[in-house]
């Protein structure tokens, strides 16, 4: 079970994100950003997660934000949008009921406080609300802390990975099963 370490009189909010949140979550994205360049992490540049994507993830209605005091401290996309390079994956479940966690990201500033596991498990909350029996996602090869971050959350490295053209190194692919 995870523990929310932040301290009480913190006013924390999960809500999902509206067009007016903009500004702030590539704020946020920004940071997010310079600090995986500052680790030599080229997961991803300040062209992505972006102004077009993170406006679509809002108009779509799938960006959750966690907030502290009114600020946007973290960000998760939840949604059914599977890369094409999913089909390529030897995935352990099959199923045609799968979310995709996408951009899970936390202001470095509150590192450390629960505010990525409290996403995730509102991700797996919400998918089994709505029937939901597998959350697929992929994660930079390089990027320790996120491959045992999942692991530790339950999910299941596959064989396979995914490539994309703006990373110099592949991401791992993983799932679990949230069905009943």
């Amino acid at each position: 079970m995870w523990q929310d370490v932040s301290p009480a009189s913190f006013n924390k909010t999960i809500r999902l994100g509206v067009s007016t949140d903009l500004s702030a979550l590539i704020t946020m994205y920004n940071r997010v950003t310079d600090h995986l360049f500052k680790q030599g992490l080229k997961q991803w540049h300040n062209d992505y997660p972006g102004e077009k994507a993170l406006r679509k993830d809002l108009n779509q209605s799938s960006l959750f934000l966690y907030e502290i005091n009114s600020q946007i401290v973290g960000s998760v996309v939840l949604d059914t949008q599977q890369d094409p390079q999913y089909k390529d994956i030897a995935w352990q479940y099959e199923s045609e009921k799968v979310l995709v966690i996408h951009r899970l990201a936390v202001d470095p500033a509150f590192s450390g406080r629960g505010i990525a596991q409290s996403l995730c498990k509102l991700c797996e909350q919400v998918g089994q609300e709505a029937g939901f029996e597998v959350i697929r996602l992929d994660a930079f090869r390089a990027n320790d802390r996120s491959n045992i971050f999942y692991q530790k959350m339950g999910y299941r490295k596959t064989k396979g990975y995914c490539q994309f053209d703006y990373q110099d190194l592949p991401c791992d692919c993983y799932e679990k099963w949230i069905g009943g």
